[in-house]
């Protein structure tokens, strides 16, 4: 009997270290554990944060380039009506445009019938084509606006800034 109560004594003490070493370790897992979900959390919304900062800055500087841009046309504009029967002062126009800063690539000045009558640069080989259908939103509306982007015949994708040219009387030129 005296072997079995020192056997039982020693099982105890075994099992009670046991529970002991092992609520601990879980403890530490579960803080750990927990210390991690909330370190990854963080870490997300930093970037997030970040991110849209990011976003709003680029978004900001965008909205700048364009207003930019109109600015640029609306003035070019006001100087074509005044010249419109002049195709020599038209190709210079359009060159000024897209020489003056980098915010073109290309201009155009379409008549009102819709036929491109100065083109910059030059070797788009475009004077005289007639502008299709499908393409002539900023045509009919008439009004100065900024095209949603748009893929090219090259593949490349596009936004199209447009200004109405309109006589001193207040007629549609182009």
């Amino acid at each position: 009997m005296a072997f079995y109560r020192v056997v039982i004594r020693a099982d105890l003490r075994r099992l009670i270290l046991i529970l002991t070493v092992g609520s601990i370790l879980m403890a530490v897992g579960n803080s750990y554990y927990a210390i991690y979900h909330v370190q990854k959390n963080l870490l997300i919304e930093s970037t997030l944060s970040s991110n849209q900062r990011y976003a709003e800055e680029v978004a900001e500087s965008a909205n700048r380039m364009l207003q930019s841009a109109q600015q640029l046309i609306d003035y070019s504009a006001v100087q074509i009506s005044a010249n419109i029967d002049d195709p020599h002062f038209l190709m210079k126009e359009v060159q000024r445009l897209i020489g003056q800063s980098d915010l073109f690539n290309s201009a155009v000045i379409v008549s009102q019938e819709a036929q491109i009558v100065a083109v910059a640069p030059e070797s788009l080989h475009l004077n005289g084509y007639v502008i299709p259908e499908s393409s002539r939103q900023a045509f009919y509306a008439q009004r100065a606006m900024i095209s949603a982007p748009f893929h090219s015949i090259t593949g490349n994708t596009l936004i199209s800034v447009s200004h109405p040219i309109v006589g001193a009387s207040g007629d549609y030129l182009g």
